[in-house]
């Protein structure tokens, strides 16, 4: 299972969150309410290399800011213990379904590395080995 399989591309409105940021005021990414005094809004700069590791990599590699605030932005999900607990079952169902669907036979390892989107739920970007005849 490849980040960089061609068979499933990103909508065409991908990026309308972002292209719509800063355009209008009524339009806020950031609720008052929810940010801290330690967090602050995207830069212009870190949105664009943002979007250039998202576009690269469909989300599975993108940098880490520390501090900013922005909802919908895909992050990189530290893993401890508990996230391994919680993650790797998510990783076993997803070879099992791409064993069903490539009509494969590859098995889960260790997950490597993961990040997160939250918005209304929460997507995941799994990189995982596993092993296997195919």
């Amino acid at each position: 299972m490849s980040p960089t399989d061609s068979s499933s591309s990103p909508p065409s409105s991908s990026w309308r969150l972002f292209e719509d940021y800063g355009d209008n005021d009524d339009y806020d990414l950031v609720d008052d309410e929810d940010e801290s005094d330690d967090e602050r809004e995207i830069t212009d700069e870190e949105l664009q290399q943002y979007k250039a590791a998202f576009e690269a990599s469909d989300g599975f590699d993108v940098p880490s800011f520390p501090g900013v605030f922005c909802r919908c932005l895909v992050t990189p999900v530290v893993l401890d213990a508990y996230t391994r607990e919680t993650l790797n079952p998510l990783c076993v169902a997803a070879m099992d379904h791409y064993n069903y669907e490539k009509k494969t036979d590859y098995q889960f390892l260790k997950l490597e590395k993961a990040n997160a989107q939250g918005a209304r739920g929460l997507l995941y970007y799994l990189t995982f080995r596993f092993v296997g005849d195919s």
